[in-house]
């Protein structure tokens, strides 16, 4: 288990034009994040971004000279796919529209709430820390070792089959539990009820008993995810449940968000 600090890892650009809450926002964040560098409008924040090469930028919309969604456009334009935090008291749908259209990360009204801009910050840099060293970065400050990975998966086992048991009232022969990057497959073999079995040995019906289960799953299966979600402190998100009753196995394969 490798302990980090996520926040600790990043570089932040602030750009704003109103000097007091700058300076305010600086000092706060200087305290928090690696390092934070500080622009008063959207001409100077691509300068310093072609400067200091920042990991997020947090920006105001409305400033002098370039405002915010003019200096994204110009980053995006130039390819550069760094996450942005929109900070500003504008609050029309028109304008979060537009700044979605440029893939912004977080839109948080003025006054800025701190405690939402630091968990936004520590959601991004996870991410960030994570395509960097193609690992999962785990209650925030955890990175998921090995040893960690073992564990998590004998946990998410004992999840997966304590729901089969409530669910179908059986639990399976073999279940395996694979976490690979941001994606966890948990694979069961033979776990099908007394009733489902006689079905099958006739050598008709997979395909009922499929959608029955696929059903079933469809309006349960939110159990494991809550589960393995508070397990871990991320969002996880159900991609795709596969079943096959003629060869008597199901894979459930889990996004981490």
């Amino acid at each position: 288990m490798q302990d980090i600090n996520v926040l600790k890892s990043i570089k932040v650009l602030y750009v704003e034009d109103e000097p007091i809450t700058r300076k305010q926002v600086c000092k706060f964040l200087s305290k928090r994040v690696g390092k934070v560098f500080e622009a008063e409008n959207g001409k100077d924040g691509i300068k310093k971004f072609i400067e200091f090469k920042p990991d997020i930028i947090i920006t105001d919309l409305v400033m002098p000279y370039m405002n915010g969604i003019e200096m994204m456009k110009k980053l995006r334009e130039d390819g550069f796919d760094c996450p942005f935090i929109i900070t500003s008291a504008l609050s029309d749908s028109g304008t979060i529209l537009e700044t979605v259209d440029l893939k912004i990360d977080k839109y948080l009204i003025k006054p800025i709430n701190v405690d939402i801009l630091l968990d936004s910050l520590t959601q991004i840099a996870a991410k960030i820390i994570e395509r960097k060293t193609d690992s999962i970065v785990l209650k925030d400050n955890l990175m998921l070792t090995e040893d960690m990975k073992n564990e998590l998966e004998v946990e998410i086992r004992n999840i997966y089959s304590k729901y089969l048991k409530k669910v179908i009232g059986k639990g399976a022969k073999l279940i395996k539990v694979f976490i690979n990057g941001r994606e966890i497959e948990i694979f069961a073999k033979e776990n099908f009820t007394i009733l489902e079995e006689s079905l099958l040995s006739t050598g008709y019906h997979y395909k009922s008993i499929e959608v029955v289960r696929k059903t079933i799953y469809d309006n349960t299966i939110h159990e494991v995810e809550n589960q393995i979600s508070e397990l871990i402190n991320r969002k996880v998100s159900v991609k795709e449940i596969e079943i096959s009753p003629k060869e008597k196995f199901e894979r459930i394969l889990i996004k981490i968000i």
